[in-house]
């Protein structure tokens, strides 16, 4: 997307460039100037905006992009890049915007430095990457409130050979002026302020053995043109640059502004020494002295100067322009250019994730958020079961699987079982599903959850078969099943041939790592360790109307009543019968809730029967339902202590939750949970109850331990946890 294709250094790129990329491309602009010279050789869409304000533009623009399935936008220069950015956040499309001025420094109540602070706004919020043409434009748009993790540096680029002893016609294409044998001072420029061309003009009189050629056309034409300068010509806009530059002697660029001039590379890739101004990002292309001279901006006698040294030394000339040629090659190639914006541009992800309920598809949702904000190009391929729509998707999503609701309201265990073979057909019908769909959109790498089934192996062999580059995020290192966690010998010979397929392995936690090396024998190189990630999307689905407060009217529990709170999917492996043992061994002064939904291994009556038994059947509640994500926040408003009993587990979503709302937590010392509940919880021996009550009773008896150790939890969850880290960590692993 770019402002126009006019006649201009920006636009000029978009040719090259699209020349240059090897795969499928569309041009955009947002309306005509001066013709659009550029528009035809890219057949490029025209969206005839009248202004930012035309929302009939900006319409066409979104369905532009829906319908061609646009992968990524890369927008030039302020207005484009305002409306790309914008775009980019409805459709989950990363933008990644080029900003190829320094900013004007006019005052911010100007109506320029507004359109200024409107720019830095937008891509603040939604573009995924600022590309600034060099250091110094960098730094300007820093000062002006870009943020600088968002700013990085990438130089355009050129098409070298292009510029490399192009044949000049027969007769010379340079109209003629002045002595027919005098040397050319050529300039390319648009003709518009900031340029200097009218400090050129001051210094030809003081150049009287050279003719001066102006190539361009622009809004200030006709007054310069008007001076009547002896020994110029102008030609207005021109196609055959590279000849022009052939034909002449010397270039020159006076600007008196300049993040980048892409017509200097021009100009040394012909071989020709470079008179400019030390402005912007000028001294970034020409070393002084070395491929070219640079003098003070605005400095007509120092330009006229610089000028007549260089033409009245022949062999200076020659060197200079020798090793301006060299440079151009070496850094100035269309190719080298675009391969520094393909890694700007972060791979194609296609993260996958099976199940649109519960706490995996929470995770798949912050996976991608935190992979597309490095850059990438996120898409989330899920179930049409999908319970997150009403969040902003800065990726985008695909709800293609169509599979059974796994967190049903009222459907019984009895029911779950007879529907089981049904299910499973279902389950590699939406496999080979997905492999049809992935080969269409050919990602660049594609990105599974936990691999429940060990005859998944089969599907999982016929996306490598396709040539789809694989990897996968373990969640469980040995894989969970009603009733328990996998562990047979077959399984183990199935999921070491699973993992083999994968080019890495992301696996939680570096105990859960070494654990996963033993296992199944990769490569260690292959098998990265990062953290849970916290779970602030629960403040974002967070529903105002259900609080802490009538959580606790509608639990029938006392305003200032502690809590012992265990919330997820009830399981066998979760301990809860030895919970609701520790829990009598504790004084009627705190109350238990269990909530969460009924997993196919889980008897809820013959746990009912034990606290009858134990006689707390009145201290306990049971909550058997699937906690909605828009009441998740109020559950942890009513916790005083999070328990997490478990037998055996490798991590925990649940736990995560708790630390992000700074709730002290109390956990079975199994699997990771020692990494992951750091100085946020206490963690007692698996199977203990008496060990288990004792340390529930520390927190409720100390609330200074209680609050030192909720403080934790949040500092926990904000730092060692944040997304922004294993979003970074996924992408550079598979690179």
């Amino acid at each position: 997307m770019i402002d126009s294709l006019t006649a201009g250094g920006a636009e000029s790129l978009v040719a090259p460039f699209a020349r240059a990329w090897p795969e499928d491309l569309r041009v955009c602009c947002l309306k005509s100037i001066g013709g659009n010279p550029f528009a035809a050789e890219l057949r490029a869409t025209n969206l005839e905006a009248k202004n930012l304000r035309d929302l009939g533009a900006f319409r066409r623009l979104l369905r532009l992009l829906r319908e061609e399935r646009i992968d990524l936008i890369h927008a030039h220069l302020a207005y484009a890049s305002i409306w790309g950015a914008l775009a980019g956040r409805l459709t989950g499309i990363p933008c990644v915007a080029t900003l190829h001025v320094a900013p004007s420094g006019a005052p911010l109540w100007s109506k320029e430095g507004i359109r200024e602070a409107l720019l830095v706004r937008v891509l603040n919020r939604w573009a995924t990457r600022v590309i600034a043409v060099s250091a110094s434009a960098r730094g300007a748009w820093i000062e002006r409130g870009l943020r600088p993790s968002k700013a990085v540096v990438v130089g355009n680029g050129i098409e070298v050979d292009a510029f490399i002893d192009p044949v000049p016609p027969l007769p010379s294409p340079l109209p003629r002026s002045g002595g027919e044998g005098a040397p050319v001072v050529m300039t390319v420029s648009v003709l518009r302020e900031g340029k200097g061309i009218e400090v050129l003009l001051d210094a030809v009189p003081m150049v009287p053995e050279a003719r001066f050629v102006i190539v361009g056309d622009g809004p200030l034409r006709e007054k310069l043109e008007a001076r009547a300068v002896d020994r110029v010509t102008w030609t207005g806009f021109r196609r055959d640059v590279p000849e022009l530059l052939a034909a002449s002697d010397l270039f020159v660029l006076p600007s008196l502004r300049d993040a980048y001039p892409t017509v200097l590379m021009e100009a040394m890739a012909a071989g020709l020494p470079v008179v400019s101004t030390r402005v912007g990002g000028i001294p970034e292309i020409v070393d002084d002295g070395r491929t070219g001279r640079l003098v003070p901006p605005g400095d007509a006698a120092a330009l006229a100067k610089a000028i007549s040294d260089l033409l009245g030394s022949p062999n200076e000339r020659e060197a200079l322009g020798q090793a301006a040629r060299a440079e151009a090659e070496r850094r100035f190639s269309t190719r080298a250019w675009v391969e520094r914006l393909r890694e700007i541009y972060g791979p194609r992800l296609a993260v996958v994730e099976f199940a649109g309920r519960g706490g995996m598809i929470h995770y798949a949702w912050q996976l991608c958020r935190a992979l597309a904000g490095t850059g990438a190009g996120v898409t989330l391929v899920t179930s049409q079961q999908y319970e997150l729509d009403a969040l902003p998707h800065p990726f985008r999503l695909q709800k293609i699987l169509r599979l059974w609701d796994p967190k049903p309201a009222g459907e019984s265990p009895g029911r779950r079982r007879l529907r089981r073979i049904g299910r499973a057909f279902l389950h590699y019908r939406e496999w080979l599903r997905l492999a049809l769909h992935l080969r269409r959109e050919r990602p660049d790498l594609v990105l599974l959850g936990d691999i429940r089934f060990p005859g998944d192996l089969a599907p999982i062999l016929l996306l490598r078969l396709l040539g789809l580059r694989l990897a996968d995020v373990c969640h469980n290192v040995a894989p969970y099943a009603a009733g328990g966690f996998r562990r047979s010998a077959l399984d183990r010979f199935l999921y070491r041939r699973i993992y083999r397929c994968f080019e890495r392995v992301f696996v939680h936690f570096e105990d859960n790592r070494r654990a996963f090396l033993a296992d199944y024998g990769l490569p260690p190189e292959r098998v990265v360790a990062i953290p849970h990630g916290n779970e602030a999307i629960f403040e974002e689905l967070r529903d105002p109307k259900v609080d802490g407060a009538g959580l606790r009217r509608e639990l029938g529990l006392a305003s200032d009543e502690p809590v012992l709170l265990l919330l997820g999917t009830l399981s066998h492996y979760k301990g809860i019968d030895l919970l609701l043992k520790a829990f009598a061994r504790m004084a009627p002064r705190a109350r238990l809730v269990l909530a969460g939904f009924p997993a196919a291994d889980f008897d809820l009556p013959a746990h009912q029967a034990l606290a009858r038994e134990l006689g707390i059947e009145e201290r306990v509640l049971w909550v058997p339902r699937y906690v909605e994500s828009e009441e998740v926040a109020a559950w942890m408003g009513i916790a005083s202590v999070a328990v997490f009993p478990y037998r055996e587990v490798f991590q925990s979503g649940a736990l995560a939750i708790a630390q992000t709302f700074g709730v002290p937590v109390v956990a079975s010392a199994v699997g990771a949970m020692p990494e992951a509940v750091g100085g946020s919880g206490l963690l007692v021996p698996p199977g203990d109850p008496e060990a288990l009550a004792a340390a529930l009773l520390s927190i409720l008896d100390d609330p200074d331990l209680a609050r030192r150790l909720g403080e934790n939890a949040r500092q926990d969850a904000r730092e060692r946890f944040a997304w922004e880290r294993i979003g970074l960590t996924i992408v550079e692993g598979t690179r």
